[in-house]
């Protein structure tokens, strides 16, 4: 396009100029295109004209100039002046896939902001000559933009810049600093072009602007003449819209309404394009000038801490445009506050109700201790209880009752015995003559006797004491002495260690490690040993053991011993090794002491599997008797007298345990075989329902009729032997699964009462207190669970919820990746909990590329392109998440077109369309026949509640939650970044948290 330099509008630049972003575009080499088929390259023209003018009027832009098959737009926004331009290029760029060389548009754009002079429905200045100039020297399918525009939309864009250096530019005097953008939507146009790296010299940039402004005028001339004589040139158009808009302002000035409407009509008729778009950028105005006054508004409250009307103004913007990333910004911080206030006043009120609920559990403790008092009619005592329960609680009503039964109760008791004492004193005294006068008898008759006795004894005795005398002047000489010595040695023998040990007793603190052999299926014994000699020597006086669940992933014959010490805090280490015959085993037990570095333990012992009960009570006896301890060992009894039905409860138990899906599921198999034969085997019935859940479990957590399963062979192994623990925690374990919440604190209350020292148990016990919302008690039972169970993968996915939930993200991530380095299922815990971590630390990056790889896979899974979206939204990317969201909505929509019953597709399409911030309703009926097609599937609901809280609408935000938490408790769903503003609502945690039921244990 020619240069327009101005030197002739001197006098009326002040009352006209402004500021502009200006963009000129240009079709490559569409002179020899005309010059080959003239009238196939006007229909290349026209559909190039008409997407320019699609996406100018959608970015609000304004076309000043069509010049041949050259564009002149003035934009009021930089932001949208790139943005026009990378979507003109992406457009383009998917436009020639298909086309041959002569039917490809290759465009190149220039933009530059700068000052500009207004003249009727003209522009000319420096503003404009720059942008002309840069236009001319980018490459074709590239954007140049100048560093006016790159300083405005750099902290508003996610863009990619190349530098190309000063350029000097005809009849401008300061070199201008010029860019390349480039966008990896289009993976050729993530590098610099050949042109951008060459930086071209001034007369380079004079030369192909000269030769650019020959061109268009020569295209311009072939187009109008292509036009026809009935169709006007774009310059009288112009002249007569000017014409025009003159007698309307002045029929306006004389209040001839109706005339000036009809020259504006005319405006219109010339220019149908006109109307369309003054009226959409007069509403644009308008709306961004409300939004503008509202967010000003909002801002001035937060600033005053008056967050209730900040953030009704912040609402007031989201009514006008659906997503405002400043708006959504402003709400958070007013959410931070808020929290902070809240956090304060939570601490504080907890505080009060630890103090009540402490009260309270030893007011109720005391009056049930009373009641037991009064049951042994040991009124006395219960009196003291009641007391002491007043003493806490005078205005206790229980308390009080009790005081005025117990008080009749003891001075009854007290009259009695008065009554008592009264009606037997004669009768005492009357005995008590008695006893005297027999008494008296006796005496008097002795004395007779003695006296007897006393004189033919007298010479007797004389000689004795004669004896005696001189005896004892030979003892006295040496035997005080020889007791001394004699006490002094039998003292420091046998009293010094006996009072030693009683005041410090023999301790142990032992880690049971893998033993020889145990990774082969074929010794499933050795396996198993290791599990079985923890929990055989757990529960012992002075007796701590690691949980097998840690221990069992150190060796002694690999690791170090001082390791293995240091990081499970033992001093004691078990290790051994098993070879089996058939029926027959050879097991050889070593224990290592770490701090004394001996080996105080290296046994053998030979038996057949059946007998395996005894040697493991051998086993724990032996171990005590080295360490000394003064501790009865418990017998180990056998569960079955069917040796080879036990043989297979061992082949199962062992398979069970694996990490793979085959081994578990041949392990259940096994399991089940032997329940079938054996229906009384409790512990083979408590250990199949250990194996199905870790069976659904494994298997991604799909098939919830294992948990079913799981829940009626432990009922059974429970009837069988009520004192089995292990069969109450699975009960518990498979109903917290499936949200049986009172069911599951029931029973893992029943089992820590039967086996206190279990991590397992403390560990849902830690998970139920996350749904009840006490992240206090949650992070106790955990507490106790790491105590035992150090290297669990388990607890540090519960020790990650907690940080998760406290919004301690930094600690919740390192938590959650040592679950995956421990063994945990690393797919699951990423997708579903540490990549919202990484989105809160504002890391999309690795959750897009975590994600990204599942893409790649599937292609067709919009849910990935969801979550990819998400991940760069809530993170401030809107361009970025653009690239996922528009076509993972494209995507979705197929899937519903395709199978118009699937709710999935229909939800997940309403959930794009509000990310998008869809004007037209659609989402709203997409979640409708979502819900209707699927009344009972949770994940719909949870994404209904997701995109009615994206467009803040809590109420049908709450609703859909708290029938999705009906159908499937979720903390990953919980933790939804979807939820951020509204997380924080007190009607939020009303619906998430649910006081479960005091467990009864039976």
């Amino acid at each position: 396009m020619a240069d327009e330099d101005i030197t002739s509008q001197e006098g009326d630049e002040e009352s006209n100029r402004k500021l502009a972003a200006i963009m000129f575009t240009d079709i490559k080499a569409f002179s020899k295109k005309m010059g080959k088929d003239e009238k196939a390259a006007m229909e290349i023209l026209k559909t190039h004209d008409a997407m320019m003018r699609v996406f100018v009027a959608k970015h609000g832009g304004k076309v000043i100039k069509v010049i041949g098959d050259s564009f002149m737009v003035d934009f009021a926004s930089a932001v949208n002046a790139v943005k026009c331009a990378i979507k003109a290029q992406e457009y383009f760029y998917k436009y020639n896939e298909d086309k041959n060389d002569f039917e490809r548009i290759e465009i190149r754009i220039g933009i530059h902001l700068g000052d500009v002079v207004v003249v009727g429905n003209d522009m000319y200045g420096d503003g404009v000559n720059i942008a002309s100039r840069i236009e001319a020297i980018t490459e074709p399918t590239r954007i140049c933009i100048t560093a006016d525009v790159y300083s405005q939309v750099k902290k508003k864009m996610d863009l990619k810049v190349y530098h190309m250096g000063s350029m000097e530019l005809k009849n401008i005097e300061e070199p201008v600093e010029v860019y390349e953008i480039l966008f990896d939507s289009i993976p050729a146009f993530s590098q610099p072009s050949e042109r951008a790296k060459k930086a071209p010299s001034k007369r380079k940039v004079e030369a192909v602007t000269q030769e650019e402004a020959e061109e268009a005028k020569a295209i311009e001339a072939k187009k109008q003449k292509a036009a026809g004589a009935d169709q006007m040139s774009e310059e009288v158009k112009t002249r007569l819209i000017e014409e025009h808009y003159r007698k309307a302002e002045r029929f306006y000035e004389k209040g001839e309404f109706e005339k000036a409407e009809a020259e504006i009509n005319e405006i219109y008729r010339i220019d149908p394009n006109r109307a369309e778009v003054e009226k959409r950028l007069a509403e644009e105005e308008q709306k961004q000038e409300m939004v503008e006054g509202f967010y000003k508004k909002a801002e001035e409250y937060f600033n005053q801490n008056d967050f209730d009307e900040a953030e009704k103004h912040a609402n007031e913007i989201f009514k006008i445009v659906p997503l405002h990333a400043r708006g959504q910004a402003l709400l958070g911080k007013i959410e931070d506050k808020r929290y902070e206030q809240k956090e304060k006043q939570r601490r504080e009120e907890d505080a009060k109700r630890r103090s009540e609920d402490e009260r309270r559990e030893r007011t109720e403790g005391g009056i049930r201790r009373a009641k037991q008092f009064m049951d042994q009619f040991k009124y006395r005592e219960a009196l003291q209880e009641v007391e002491e329960v007043l003493s806490i609680d005078a205005e206790n009503i229980a308390g009080n009752e009790l005081k005025g039964i117990l008080e009749e109760k003891v001075q009854k008791e007290e009259a009695e015995v008065v009554v008592k004492e009264v009606e037997e004193a004669p009768k005492v005294v009357e005995g008590r003559k008695k006893e005297k006068d027999a008494a008296q008898l006796a005496r008097e008759l002795a004395e007779q006797q003695a006296a007897a006795a006393a004189a033919a004894a007298a010479a007797e005795e004389a000689e004795r004491r004669r004896r005696r005398a001189a005896m004892i002047k030979v003892l006295v000489r040496y035997g005080t002495r020889v007791a001394a010595v004699i006490g002094a040695a039998a003292l420091l023998y046998f009293g010094v260690p006996i009072a030693f040990r009683a005041m410090f007793p023999n301790s142990a603190s032992i880690a049971v490690v893998s033993f020889g052999g145990s990774g082969a299926e074929e010794n499933y014994l050795a396996g198993m040993l290791p599990e079985f000699i923890a929990k055989d020597l757990t529960g012992h006086a002075h007796v701590s053991v690691v949980s097998p669940s840690s221990s069992v992933r150190y060796s002694a014959g690999v690791d170090d011993l001082a390791k293995i010490g240091r990081e499970l805090n033992v001093k004691q280490v078990i290790t051994g090794e098993v070879q089996t015959n058939g029926q027959n085993f050879a097991l050889v037990v070593r224990m290592y002491d770490i701090e004394k570095k001996s080996k105080p333990l290296e046994e053998k012992f030979e038996n057949t599997i059946s007998s395996l009960p005894d040697v493991r009570s051998a086993v724990v006896r032996r171990v005590l008797e080295v360490m000394e301890i003064d501790a009865e060992p418990r017998k180990v009894t056998s569960p079955t007298k069917n040796a080879f039905a036990y043989d297979r409860y061992l082949r199962g138990s062992w398979l069970v345990s694996q990490k793979n899906l085959d081994d578990v599921q041949r392990g259940v198999a096994l399991l089940q075989s032997v329940v079938l034969e054996e229906p009384s085997f409790s512990l083979a019935q408590a250990t199949l329902a250990e194996g199905l859940i870790r069976q659904f479990r494994v298997g991604g957590e799909a098939n919830r009729t294992l948990l079913a399963e799981a829940i009626d062979a432990a009922r059974k192994a429970a009837e069988t032997d009520r004192t089995n623990a292990e069969a109450f925690l699975r009960i518990g374990m498979a109903s917290r699964y499936l949200r049986r919440f009172e069911d599951a604190k029931r029973n893992v209350n029943r089992s820590l009462s039967l086996q206190a020292v279990n991590p397992d148990a403390h560990r849902e016990l830690s998970l139920l207190s996350l749904v009840e919302g006490d992240l206090e008690k949650a992070a106790d039972h955990l507490a106790e669970a790491k105590s035992i169970d150090p290297r669990n993968p388990d607890t540090y996915f519960v020790a990650g919820l907690i940080h998760h939930f406290r919004q301690q993200y930094g600690e919740a991530a390192n938590a959650y990746q040592a679950a995956i380095d421990l063994g945990a299922n690393e797919f699951v815990v990423t997708s579903r909990f540490l990549s919202k971590v990484w989105d809160a630390q504002v890391q999309e990056s690795k959750t897009v590329a975590f994600f990204r790889k599942i893409l790649e896979r599937n292609a067709r899974d919009f849910a990935t392109y969801y979550r990819i979206g998400q991940a760069f939204q809530v993170t401030g990317k809107v361009e970025d998440a653009k690239k996922f969201l528009e076509p993972g909505e494209k995507v979705a929509r197929e899937a519903a077109d395709a199978n118009p019953r699937d709710g999935r597709a229909h939800v997940y399409r309403a959930l794009f369309l509000s990310r998008l911030g869809d004007p037209t309703g659609d989402w709203e009926k997409e979640l409708k026949t979502a819900s209707d097609l699927a009344s009972s599937d949770a994940e719909v609901f949870y994404r209904t509640a997701n995109a009615y809280a994206i467009w803040n609408k809590k109420p049908e935000a709450l609703a859909a939650l708290k029938r999705a938490l009906e159908l499937d408790y979720s903390y990953a769903e919980i933790l939804n970044a979807d939820f951020n503003l509204l997380s924080r609502d007190p009607e939020f945690q009303a619906v998430v948290v649910r006081k479960i039921k005091e467990a009864d244990l039976e």
